[in-house]
C-alpha cells in the first residue's frame, strides 16, 4: 500500500519522529474541501523559500478532498487519511506525528500562504532563542480584517505577558510555526475539545513570537465552516469542550483569575454551557452557578442556565438564532 493511500488506525499511539527531513512541515487537516484545497495547496508550492513538506491528512471526507489532493505529483506532498471522521485536533495531530521537519507550520484546509511567509518564518527560526518554542503571524480575512486584535506584544512573551494579552484579545487566530520539541512534551488531545488547552500548556513553558505583518489568508467560501455544523456535534465532543476548561482551571486557575479575569470567568462560563448543552444538567448548573456568583447580573449565564435546563435542543435553538441576528446585524 503506498503512503498515499495509508489507512491510519483510530487510536492515537504515536510519538512525533525524529527531524530527519525539510526544515517545514506544513500540517494541513482537511475535511470535505475538494473546491478549496486547491488553493491551500498551490500557496505552500508557490512559496520562495522550499526546504518543506506537505504532510495533509484527509478526515474522512465524503467529497473528493483526497482525490484532488492525490493528482499532486510533488513528492513533498504526503497524504494521509483516516477511516472515519475524528474530529480537526485529532487530524492535526496525525500530521504533526508523521511530519519530519524542524518546524512545524499549521495551516487549515480553506487558509492560505501569503507570498513570502516561509522565508521569513526560515528568519523567525534562524534568530529565535531556545527558549522561543512557537513563531507566528497575524491571518488577513477575505473581508479585510485582521487577526489577532489587539495586534500581539513585540519580542518574547512568556506566560505573563501572553495571559495579559489574551484577556483583552477579541480575535486570537494566528498563523502558527512550532518547534518540533514542543510536541516532544506537549501532545494534543484529540477527544474533540478545542486548541486552547494545548496553546496553554506550551505557553506556560515555552515562548512565543510573532512577526507584526500577516503572512496568511483565511477564506471564507468553504462550504462546512464549523458555525454551520453546530447541530452534528457529537455529546461525547460537548463533554470533551466542557473537561476543557475544567482542565484549565484545575492547572492554571490562580494565575488565571490573576493576570486574566474575564478569562477566568470565561472558562467557567464554557464549562457549565457545554455540560448542560451535553445534558448533563448537575454538572452545567454547578460551573454555570460558579460563574454567576462572579456575574451576578449575565443574562447570558441566566439564561443558559435556564434553557440547560428545558434541554440541550432549547440552547442549540438559541445560539443559532444569536448568531443568525448577528449576522443580519453586520449584513
Amino acid at each position: 500500500m503506498s503512503e498515499h493511500e495509508r489507512q491510519l488506525p483510530a487510536g492515537d499511539a504515536h510519538e512525533p519522529v525524529p527531524p530527519t527531513g525539510p526544515w517545514f512541515s506544513i500540517i494541513i487537516p482537511v475535511w470535505n474541501r475538494a473546491g478549496t484545497i486547491r488553493r491551500c495547496l498551490d500557496s505552500v508550492l508557490a512559496q520562495s523559500f522550499q526546504d518543506f513538506e506537505i504532510v495533509a491528512v484527509d478526515g474522512a471526507s465524503a467529497d473528493a478532498s483526497f482525490e484532488v489532493m492525490r493528482e499532486y505529483t510533488d513528492k513533498r506532498v504526503r497524504l494521509f487519511r483516516h477511516e472515519k471522521n475524528r474530529g480537526m485536533v485529532a487530524a492535526r495531530w496525525t500530521a504533526i506525528t508523521n511530519a519530519r521537519g524542524r518546524w512545524i507550520v499549521q495551516l487549515d484546509s480553506d487558509d492560505a500562504l501569503m507570498e513570502g511567509a516561509l522565508e521569513r518564518f526560515h528568519r523567525m527560526a534562524l534568530e529565535a532563542s531556545p527558549a522561543v518554542g512557537v513563531i507566528a503571524m497575524p491571518f488577513v480575512y477575505d473581508d479585510g480584517s485582521v487577526s489577532p486584535v489587539p495586534a500581539f506584544p513585540e519580542g518574547d512573551v512568556g506566560f505573563e505577558g501572553w495571559l495579559k494579552w489574551l484577556d483583552g484579545a477579541t480575535r486570537v487566530d494566528f498563523l502558527f510555526c512550532y518547534r518540533r520539541a514542543v510536541f516532544e512534551e506537549i501532545h494534543m488531545c484529540t477527544d474533540g475539545r478545542h486548541a486552547q488547552q494545548f496553546m496553554m500548556q506550551l505557553i506556560s513553558r515555552w515562548k512565543m513570537r510573532v512577526d507584526l505583518e500577516p503572512g496568511g489568508l483565511v477564506y471564507s467560501d468553504a462550504p462546512n465552516p464549523l458555525h454551520d455544523r453546530l447541530v452534528l456535534v457529537s455529546t461525547s465532543t460537548k463533554q470533551a469542550h466542557a473537561r476543557c476548561a475544567e482542565e484549565i482551571l484545575a492547572e492554571f486557575g490562580p494565575i488565571i483569575r490573576r493576570l486574566a479575569p474575564r478569562r477566568y470567568r470565561r472558562l467557567h462560563f464554557e464549562a457549565g454551557w457545554w455540560y448542560l448543552w451535553a445534558g448533563d444538567r448537575r454538572r452545567g448548573a454547578r460551573w454555570m452557578l460558579k460563574y454567576l456568583v462572579q456575574c451576578p447580573f449575565s443574562w447570558l449565564g441566566w439564561g443558559s442556565l435556564v434553557l440547560g435546563f428545558m434541554g440541550p435542543g432549547a440552547l442549540l435553538w438559541a445560539r443559532q438564532w444569536s448568531r443568525r441576528r448577528r449576522g443580519a446585524a453586520t449584513a
